[in-house]
């Protein structure tokens, strides 16, 4: 079944679900973000329902709220890894970490807790301990800028397993770099780990928080298919938890007709004709998150042309007749044969042998429009060489396009690929003014198409300069990404058509 700019009109409703950290203490929240604290003398904490193994690679990036009293909030969140259970630790210059064993913590401390805590300073820091103690005993006290000031701050840790190195970041600047071999100083030799963040309170408070994001997402290089059809999905799942390289770790995909796969970027085909919900369930260390498109892939199978043999005696040739929908087009073999004809019949070349001829049902869909619908915004004619750039999602048609010519005359249109090579052209005498053009360009799925016009001829066509808003829709199908004027430029001119 091939297509023109497919309109689909089946409603397509997306959506997403997540499990959770664990929860201990007086922590709330589920899916993203977590609340830790919200009143005096208190301890809370969330981990990763799964360990993580410390002979793998980590980047981890967290957005942690602090609250908003400076003068009197307190005491702050801990990033822990910790190799067992799921409590949180002590209350107040504890901050939810004191007391948890064979584990390193990284604290965010917002109250001077000495004496009690020599090594504290009065401006809000960052440090690191170990194994429940909050001492610095790891790296001592780096100062930061106020960070009870209602907002939320990104917090990123990593570790590079090779060269030992444990980084802090806060905000996007770097905070520190510990180096050392954490499984062997810390954890007896057992890499498997669980990650989390502990926060606590004492005579004084602040609400304390910490978000995580991960959303499942995905894409089909088609949304109507034939049956028997291979479609390709493509995760496009993120997450602020890269362990391992990978934003997830395994895929669960539902096609919706009861069949499933766990590769990541996984291919199908659909055995009957109907439309289909596709599922992805993406899970990475700390949980999953799931992407439900309802309706998704529209299968659909023409039905198959009826056809009245004939015969003659001797040889000569005869009228073969056939009926049914679309466009039926006659060809030499069942497979990659010639078309020899299109319509309801044919008129053979005088046969002397029994000879078979095939018939299919070419159905084209709906049409529809995209890109940019007109000239308006600001602009003027154009007479050099520049040209639109877009990317196909499925095969399609460019049955025609709008321009607006400053004089009558041949102008050469060319499809180009992404190298500039010409794929297909029409030279077509355009009418001086407004005036739509045929030029019936098949394209398939790819990236960086090209559509201009020959250089060495005419151009003279209408350029916009203004009310430029890239990128330009094709019905769902592709779309049209940039211009090729420059770095800049290519998102603020349009050219020639629409």
């Amino acid at each position: 079944m091939r297509a023109l700019l497919i309109l689909i009109l089946s409603s397509i409703v997306s959506i997403t679900g997540n499990s959770q950290m664990i929860l201990s203490g007086v922590a709330t929240g589920s899916c993203d973000c977590y609340e830790l604290t919200d009143f005096t003398n208190q301890t809370g904490s969330v981990w990763s329902p799964g360990t993580i193994d410390l002979t793998n690679s980590f980047d981890m990036s967290f957005e942690v709220n602090l609250g908003v009293d400076d003068v009197w909030g307190a005491d702050g969140m801990v990033f822990a890894l910790r190799q067992s259970g799921t409590s949180p630790g002590g209350i107040g210059n504890g901050m939810g970490y004191s007391g948890i064993t064979n584990s390193i913590g990284v604290e965010i401390d917002t109250w001077n807790s000495s004496p009690a805590v020599p090594s504290d300073v009065v401006s809000d820091h960052v440090g690191m301990s170990s194994n429940g103690a909050v001492d610095h005993g790891l790296v001592a006290p780096q100062t930061i800028a106020n960070i009870e000031d209602g907002l939320y701050h990104t917090f990123r840790a990593t570790w590079d397993p090779v060269a030992l190195d444990f980084e802090v970041f806060l905000d996007g600047t770097s905070i520190f770099v510990y180096t050392g071999d954490l499984v062997a100083l810390y954890f007896g030799g057992v890499p498997d780990v669980y990650f989390g963040w502990t926060g606590g309170t004492g005579g004084v408070d602040n609400v304390q928080s910490v978000c995580m994001y991960r959303d499942a997402d995905f894409s089909s290089d088609v949304i109507t298919a034939c049956v028997g059809q291979t479609v390709t999905f493509t995760d496009e799942s993120t997450s602020d938890l890269i362990y391992n390289s990978e934003e997830a770790v395994t895929w669960d995909w539902d096609f919706g007709d009861g069949s499933s796969s766990t590769v990541q970027n996984p291919t199908h085909s659909y055995t009957a004709n109907g439309d289909y919900t596709v599922s992805l369930t993406a899970t990475n260390s700390y949980g999953n998150d799931v992407m439900t498109i309802a309706n998704m892939i529209h299968v659909e199978m023409p039905i198959a042309p009826t056809t009245v043999d004939a015969s003659v005696c001797d040889s000569g040739s005869m009228t073969l007749s056939a009926s049914g929908p679309g466009i039926l087009n006659w060809y030499d073999s069942p497979t990659s044969g010639t078309l020899i004809n299109t319509g309801g019949s044919y008129i053979t070349p005088v046969l002397t042998t029994p000879t078979i001829y095939f018939v299919e049902s070419e159905i084209l869909q709906t049409s529809a429009n995209g890109a940019k619908p007109d000239n308006s915004g600001g602009g003027a004619n154009f007479t050099n060489d520049q040209h639109l750039k877009f990317d196909v999602y499925e095969d399609f048609e460019i049955v025609s396009v709008l321009v607006y010519a400053n004089g009558a005359g041949n102008r050469t249109v060319e499809l180009r690929n992404n190298t500039g090579a010409v794929i297909n052209s029409a030279t077509i005498n355009i009418p001086d003014g407004t005036s739509r053009i045929d030029l019936n360009f098949m394209v398939s799925p790819g990236v960086d198409y090209q559509l201009g016009v020959d250089a060495t001829g005419t151009i003279d066509l209408f350029r916009n300069n203004g009310s430029v808003a890239y990128p330009y829709d094709l019905a769902g199908m592709g779309s049209v990404t940039r211009s090729s004027a420059g770095t800049a430029g290519g998102l603020n001119h349009y050219y020639f058509f629409h």
